[in-house]
């Protein structure tokens, strides 16, 4: 009967420490399916805020090639702006250098015409001062 109750008494921790091996399995088990769960939910947080970037990366992009095209557009305004003022400027220059030769022409003639007029005064004066005299004397002898 020893040998039985000791057959009986072994068998009685061995199922003991199976049992017991199997309750740490099964927390272990728990914590490792406690785990697991966590890092499902935050692969699925990473995933949604991957998303979220993802979307914000692009409207990101579209507003930077739009900002391009608005700055490209803006450029050539201002450069037609720059090339209509520079034509205009350039225009405004020839005028100019017509009035000037056009102010030196009319500066010419009338330095001909002063010339012309101050001779002329100059011959009538000596007309007009005969006549005056020619007058005087025919005064004296009427």
């Amino acid at each position: 009967m020893r040998v039985a109750a000791m057959k009986e008494e072994l068998t009685k921790k061995d199922i003991n420490r199976r049992t017991s091996q199997l309750v740490e399995a099964k927390k272990e088990y728990k914590s490792k399916q406690v785990a697991l769960e966590a890092s499902h939910t935050t692969i699925a947080g990473l995933t949604e805020i991957d998303l979220c970037m993802s979307k914000k990366i692009e409207r990101m992009k579209v507003k930077k090639q739009q900002i391009r095209d608005s700055h490209l557009d803006f450029h050539k305004k201002l450069q037609a702006r720059i090339q209509e003022t520079e034509d205009m400027i350039q225009e405004q220059q020839l005028t100019i250098e017509a009035l000037i030769e056009e102010k030196a022409s009319y500066s010419k003639q009338f330095r001909v015409c002063k010339k012309a007029t101050v001779h002329h005064s100059m011959m009538n004066g000596k007309k007009n001062r005969r006549r005056i005299r020619k007058t005087k004397d025919l005064g004296r002898f009427l």
